[in-house]
């Protein structure tokens, strides 16, 4: 089980407020395939998107927001169909990471308001 499964994730996760972010992957096809992601929750090494479609555990999601700054590839660690969505868990991956902001944190934050660095 990896570290996105519920609870195990390294770090505190912080509920996001309206951010989106593009997402590209080689599907099961091995087609490229683009979308945008809605961002559910994030942590310093970890992330969850609302994503359009299942992707495969284990699959590289390159991951781009200029306005978040926020660019740099992640592994899928779960997916499960969520009503008409998938809930993806990511982990980041290699320098990519992201930096929590000063506690107390609000309930819900905002990723432009955060620095985020690759």
């Amino acid at each position: 089980m990896g570290l996105m499964a519920k609870g195990l994730r390294s770090g505190k996760r912080y509920l996001v407020d309206r951010a989106w972010i593009r997402v590209s992957w080689l599907n099961r096809e091995g087609a490229l395939r683009v979308a945008d992601a809605k961002v559910v929750d994030i942590s310093e090494k970890g992330i969850a998107l609302d994503f359009p479609e299942p992707v495969s555990t284990f699959s590289i999601l390159k991951l781009r927001s200029a306005v978040h700054s926020l660019e740099g590839s992640a592994v899928v660690r779960h997916c499960r169909q969520a009503g008409i969505k998938c809930r993806v868990g990511l982990e980041m991956q290699g320098s990519l990471g992201w930096a929590p902001p000063p506690e107390p944190a609000p309930a819900r934050i905002t990723l432009s308001g955060q620095t985020a660095h690759s």
